[in-house]
């Protein structure tokens, strides 16, 4: 499993305007977010947010230590939001599982277990997406529906 990360700096106001287009691309656009088989996360310094995509394809992916957050696991100081952007699949967090259909979401409190799971699709590529921000509260699991 590969688990990829990429580190932004932040880019202040005096910095962004002498930058190209390509030096704007290069410090705000997010290329090759969905990896066949791979986790492929970017770390925002300027607003310590981590995006990431996850494409499970045969074996499920696993998000559990990150090195670049500085932590033991990676819920162990932020929360994140998973959205299934896929076909059906399956996110285990803390050893419980969430079944999850395209457009549903799942939230998951900092602390939410030390390590969360994308397992392999029930039907064809997976592809998920979410957000990371650092935080400091414990909250629990919500899954959302997608809107009817």
């Amino acid at each position: 499993m590969t688990i990829s990360v990429n580190i932004r700096q932040v880019v202040g106001p005096e910095d962004a305007a002498r930058r190209n287009t390509q030096g704007l691309r290069d410090g705000f656009v997010i290329e090759e977010l969905f990896r066949p088989g791979e986790i492929s996360l970017t770390y925002s310094h300027l607003d310590r947010m981590i995006v990431g995509g996850v494409s499970p394809v045969a074996d499920a992916l696993t998000i559990d230590r990150v090195a670049e957050t500085g932590t033991d696991h990676f819920l162990d100081r932020r929360e994140v939001a998973l959205i299934n952007i896929g076909g059906p699949g399956t996110v285990s967090v803390g050893g419980t599982d969430h079944a999850l259909g395209f457009q549903e979401a799942l939230y998951v409190g900092m602390g939410g277990g030390e390590a969360a799971a994308v397992v392999e699709p029930a039907a064809g590529e997976g592809q998920g997406w979410g957000e990371a921000p650092a935080l400091h509260i414990e909250d629990e699991v919500l899954l959302a529906g997608a809107a009817a």
